[in-house]
């Protein structure tokens, strides 16, 4: 079965593929990327997925009636040569297809390929940047409501990534703002 027909073309040529992918797709999806993702591993607790990055992880407090989906899962990063560096994510549903990611990474894994810069905003005390996927043909327009979101920022080392579907940009900023060390 291929990867490539499971998530839009466009996502799928980046070079951040892994991580636009919430855990549950992660885990689904291994034996489609075959080798690259043998070290998949995935837990069923922030502490537990904490232990085997080897950093610290925060961990959403504010989800807006979205519930985990899946494990935890911690990886190896999927771009260019950082196989050393960790990725760590977690996938939020609701029923009505609303959903939220958290990418968490101890290097620069996170990859806003394919999606337009939207603008930027304060999260966790530094600047964080908002894309989305939007405005190119067969896409909706970028101040339509629900679009795919992405938002990223780093701190120091520790890079983040907040992907949102179907939920508002306040409520992807909220997601994102209220995270908290594990």
């Amino acid at each position: 079965m291929s990867l490539i027909g499971k998530v839009p073309a466009r996502l799928a040529v980046t070079a951040g593929l892994a991580p636009a992918l919430t855990a549950a797709a992660l885990i689904a999806a291994a034996p489609a990327l075959g080798a690259a993702a043998a070290p998949l591993a995935s837990y069923n607790s922030w502490g537990a997925a904490q232990r085997a990055a080897h950093f610290h992880l925060k961990h959403p407090t504010q989800t807006y009636g979205l519930h985990r989906h899946g494990r935890i899962v911690v990886d190896s990063c999927p771009v260019g040569h950082n196989r050393f560096r960790k990725l760590v994510a977690a996938g939020y549903l609701k029923s009505g297809g609303e959903t939220f990611a958290l990418n968490q990474s101890s290097g620069k894994c996170i990859s806003a390929m394919g999606f337009t810069r939207l603008g930027t905003d304060r999260v966790q005390g530094t600047t964080a940047i908002l894309y989305g996927l939007c405005g190119s043909k067969g896409e909706p327009a970028c101040s339509a409501k629900g679009i795919t979101l992405l938002l990223t920022w780093h701190s120091g080392k520790r890079h983040y990534g907040a992907y949102s579907s179907k939920e508002s940009r306040a409520h992807l900023l909220g997601f994102a703002r209220g995270l908290r060390k594990v």
